[in-house]
């Protein structure tokens, strides 16, 4: 993405750093219409749930768009939307855009309707406004039954399957940090909406009772291995897909559990474990002797919230999981969050035995990576590093990628291997090694 208009050019070399190509780009901010928008409402009791906006657009833009967010609008009431990331619109193309929005208590008078579509830079693509008046669209919906301190609860949530899909079919990080599951924006409307149904049903005299009925929630949906549900033994869940599938492992309970009292305010964090996760929540002004919790690194404590198995209230861990050494705290906040993948290429040429790395950095991340450097080099079976290269400093915002190229001279003589280590603020924060050694 370029943040601003002008005339570009692009220029490729080869790996002996010979120009073999260039050619200038004259880029202008385009633009699109909206020509066709449709509506989902669900009928509640006090009035009718706006839950899905989808509209069309059609770019007049001789160069790609990519839309990023929506502002929608009812009567005076305004709520910013992320989109899907994979949006992208071709010159002169068309692009259904769907958008889970949530407004409430809606009336079944007359209402204005507004909708701007902006670009990652805040770039107004396309807006647009007409007047509509609420109905019954008959939504397919979600039922939930389960058991709290006696009494039976239930709530139903619509079924948003383009939203489910979205995230079904989103890649699955090779990180340990499971926190970007969590703070995804794209579902943020769709997990107030859950939130203000679990509100709606129970009125909680103080904290500790609220986040207690929310993980009874989510505790009664029946634990599934991903093993056996899914591609892989460690396959992390959206919150939608909990949701949805109504079922899944420690990790997708936590990290669905996290999302929504993190929705609602609460200092929330994931507690990762050698063999289980769970969820860390602080709270102020309440005494922590004869609860359990665990400290982040920077002291702050984090009562433990088990989200698998029935009954268990905060403050209380199973057994095994009450005074671990293993435990890592991973508090849910805005921070950039970096991972990658390289290819590499040997060429042999005369005298010239070189490796040329490309370097793909990933930041996953809700916040911009600012000092980022890739740096690699050949290491013996003693740990020592020879022959190493730094790339320059450089930036990555959040959900966007970086490709880093990196030249290295093979070491003769001794056996290595290649690793490829990528530093935040001078501390390494990824690092992979290649499978092969080299002579």
């Amino acid at each position: 993405m370029i943040p601003v208009e002008g005339v570009f050019s692009l220029k490729v070399f080869d790996v002996f750093n010979n120009k073999i190509f260039q050619k200038s780009f004259d880029i202008r901010v385009g633009k699109a219409v909206i020509s066709w928008y449709k509506t989902s409402w669900v009928k509640t009791r006090d009035g009718f749930c706006l839950a899905e906006l989808d509209v069309k657009l059609i770019s007049n833009s001789k160069t790609p768009l990519y839309p990023d967010n929506a502002i929608v609008s009812i009567d005076d009431i305004s709520e910013k939307v992320r989109l899907f990331s994979s949006y992208s619109i071709p010159p002169y193309g068309v692009l259904n855009v769907e958008i889970p929005v949530y407004f409430d208590n809606v009336s079944s008078s007359r209402h204005s309707l507004g909708v701007v579509i902006n670009d990652v830079f805040n770039n107004e693509i396309a807006n647009y406004s007409t007047s509509l008046t609420p109905y019954d669209s008959t939504v397919d919906v979600i039922s939930y039954t389960w058991r709290y301190n006696g009494g039976q609860y239930s709530i139903k949530i619509p079924r948003l399957n383009f939203l489910y899909n979205y995230y079904h079919h989103k890649e699955r990080f090779k990180t340990s940090d499971y926190t970007s599951y969590v703070i995804d924006e794209t579902d943020d409307e769709f997990l107030k909406l859950v939130c203000a149904r679990l509100e709606g049903v129970y009125s909680a005299d103080d904290d500790i009772d609220k986040i207690d009925f929310i993980a009874s929630f989510i505790q009664s949906l029946p634990y599934a291995n991903d093993n056996v549900t899914t591609p892989s033994d460690e396959y992390p869940r959206y919150p939608m897909e909990t949701l949805f599938e109504k079922k899944g492992d420690c990790e997708d309970t936590s990290i669905l559990t996290a999302a929504l009292l993190c929705e609602i305010g609460y200092d929330v964090s994931l507690i990762k474990f050698s063999d289980h996760m769970s969820v860390g929540v602080h709270l102020e002004n309440i005494g922590y002797v004869g609860k359990d919790f665990y400290s982040s690194s920077n002291g702050k404590r984090y009562l433990y919230l088990e989200t698998t198995g029935e009954n268990w209230p905060l403050g209380k861990a199973p057994s095994n999981y009450s005074s671990r050494n293993d435990a890592v705290v991973y508090p849910i906040l805005a921070k950039p969050l970096l991972t990658h993948e390289w290819q590499a290429k040997r060429i042999i040429s005369g005298k010239t035995d070189i490796v040329h790395v490309d370097v793909e950095v990933d930041n996953i991340g809700s916040k911009k990576a600012d000092i980022v450097q890739v740096e690699g080099a050949f290491f013996t079976n003693e740990n020592i590093p020879l022959n190493l290269v730094k790339s320059k400093v450089f930036s990555v915002p959040s959900n966007v990628k970086a490709l880093i190229s990196l030249q290295l001279n093979v070491p003769h003589g001794v056996s290595t291997v290649l690793k490829i280590r990528v530093r935040l603020n001078g501390e390494i924060v990824d690092e992979s090694v290649s499978s092969e050694n080299f002579y």
